[in-house]
C-alpha cells in the first residue's frame, strides 16, 4: 500500500462545462479532494494521471492554512 492519502473525499455526480480542443464540452464529473502532504503530491499527481482517462484531469493542489492540531496530526499520522 502505498499510503498517498489519508482521506479521499468523493463528491458528484456533477456537471461540468468546459473548453477543450475548441469545442465545449459538457461531461458528468465526481470531485475528489484528496487530503495528503505537499511533499507527496508528485506522488499523488503520477497515480492519478495513470488512472485517470482525461488526457488532462484537473489536478491542483490547495493549501492547508489551519487547522485542529488533532487532525492535522492524523492525516500525518495517516501517512506514515
Amino acid at each position: 500500500m502505498q499510503k498517498l492519502a489519508a482521506c479521499v473525499q468523493i463528491s458528484g455526480p456533477i456537471e461540468s462545462t468546459y473548453r477543450w480542443k475548441g469545442n465545449v464540452e459538457t461531461a458528468q464529473e465526481w470531485l475528489c479532494v484528496i487530503k495528503t502532504r505537499a511533499s507527496l503530491f508528485k506522488k499523488v499527481e503520477a497515480a492519478i494521471k495513470k488512472l485517470h482517462p482525461y488526457e488532462t484531469p484537473e489536478i491542483i493542489a490547495t493549501p492547508i492554512i489551519n487547522g485542529s492540531k488533532e487532525y492535522l496530526q492524523w492525516i500525518d499520522d495517516e501517512l506514515q
